[in-house]
C-alpha cells in the first residue's frame, strides 16, 4: 500500500455494479454533485460563471454545493394502497453490507488517503485536475486546477478551522453552520460509517428508487454541536442515503448544503466502482445542483488512491491563516 495504483475496471461480485467500459451498460460517463466520496468547495465553482454557492466530500469524498429546497421524502414505503406498510431494514445493518460488499472495512486499516481525479462542467466548458489528501481523524485539503481561465480552487479543514480560497472570493473562513458540514461531512476520513458519536439519528424510512435503481433510503441527522442551535441547523444537519436493495452497495445521496445565499440542494449519483488495492470505491460519480432556476452537473473521475503516504504538511493553514 503507498504506490498509487492505476485501477483496474471491475464489475465487482454483483452483476448489477457498473462498471466503466461495461459493453452491456455503454460507457459510464461520470457526473458528479457538489458532497461526497467526498467533497470540494463545488459551490465556488458553479459560482465562478452563475449566482451560486459552494460545496466539498472521499469516499464520497468529494462534494457539496447548495440547495433553495429541501426534497420531500415518504415517511415509509408500501406496495399498494391500503395494504400494510413493508418492513424496512435496519440502517445500520444497511450500511454495514454496504462497507462489506465493498471492502471498505479494509480503510480502517488505513490512516491517510491520497485522492487524484478530474472534475468537469459539460456546461462552463471546464476540466480540471482534482487532489484529495485525507488524515485521521478529520484533517482535509482539496485541490482543483482549471487551468488558466478558471484558475485555482482550494478548501481545508484543520486546527478547528474550515476555509476555502477560489479566484472570484479570495481565502475566506468558513462560519459556524458551514463549518458543521465541513468538518462532519467532508473532514472525516470515513464519512460513510455513520457514527452513533456522530449521528443522533440514522433510520431507513422507505424503499424507492434512485437513479433507476431500486434502494432503501436511510435518513442521516447530524449531532447539533455545541454553540449552534437544534432547530436552526437540522436541515443541513439532514442527509438520504441510498442502498442498493440487491447489491447492497452504496448508490447515492442527497442533502442540502449551506452558504452564505441560504442553500441548496444537492443529489450524488454514484455511477460505478472501480477496485484501488482491493477495495472498491466510487471511480465515476454525478452531483446535481439544484440552483432554483436549473440543475447544473459537475462530473468527477477518481484516477488513482494512494494509501498511508501524506504528508503533515499538507494539512497546514494557509499562510494568511496562521
Amino acid at each position: 500500500m503507498g504506490t498509487a495504483v492505476e485501477p483496474g475496471d471491475r464489475r465487482g461480485d454483483d452483476d448489477s455494479i457498473c462498471i466503466a467500459g461495461d459493453p452491456e451498460f455503454g460507457p459510464c460517463a461520470f457526473r458528479v454533485k457538489a458532497s461526497s466520496p467526498h467533497a470540494v468547495d463545488w459551490r465556488i465553482l458553479v459560482r465562478v460563471n452563475t449566482t451560486t454557492p459552494r460545496t466539498p466530500s472521499f469516499v464520497r469524498t468529494l462534494a457539496v454545493a447548495l440547495a433553495l429546497t429541501t426534497p420531500v421524502f415518504a415517511a415509509q414505503d408500501t406496495s399498494h394502497a391500503g395494504t400494510p406498510p413493508v418492513e424496512l431494514p435496519d440502517a445500520h445493518a444497511l450500511i454495514a453490507r454496504a462497507l462489506e460488499v465493498s471492502h471498505q472495512t479494509k480503510l480502517d486499516e488505513t490512516q491517510s488517503a491520497y485522492l487524484v481525479g478530474t472534475m468537469r462542467n459539460d456546461s462552463f466548458g471546464f476540466e480540471g485536475k482534482l487532489e484529495v489528501w485525507k488524515a485521521r481523524p478529520d484533517r482535509y485539503r482539496l485541490r482543483v486546477d482549471n487551468g488558466a481561465n478558471w484558475g485555482v480552487i482550494e478548501s481545508g479543514y484543520s486546527d478547528g478551522i474550515a476555509w476555502t480560497s477560489n479566484p472570484m472570493q479570495g481565502m475566506r473562513v468558513l462560519d459556524e453552520a458551514e463549518k458543521l458540514l465541513f468538518e462532519k461531512m467532508e473532514a472525516l476520513y470515513q464519512t460513510e460509517a455513520k457514527s452513533d458519536e456522530d449521528y443522533e439519528e440514522v433510520r431507513t424510512i422507505a424503499r424507492e428508487e434512485f437513479a433507476g435503481v431500486d434502494c432503501y433510503k436511510v435518513i442521516c441527522v447530524l449531532r447539533t454541536p455545541e454553540g449552534l442551535e437544534e432547530e436552526t441547523t437540522e436541515s443541513i444537519r439532514t442527509s438520504y442515503s441510498y442502498y442498493e436493495v440487491e447489491s447492497g452497495f452504496l448508490k447515492g445521496s442527497e442533502e442540502r448544503r449551506f452558504d452564505a445565499s441560504g442553500g441548496r440542494s444537492v443529489r450524488e449519483v454514484i455511477e460505478s466502482y472501480r477496485e484501488f488495492h482491493g477495495i472498491l470505491l466510487p471511480a465515476k460519480l454525478t452531483q446535481f445542483h439544484n440552483l432554483g432556476t436549473g440543475e447544473a452537473e459537475l462530473v468527477f473521475e477518481f484516477k488513482s488512491y494512494t494509501f498511508d503516504k501524506v504528508d503533515d504538511a499538507r494539512f497546514e493553514l494557509p499562510e494568511e491563516l496562521r
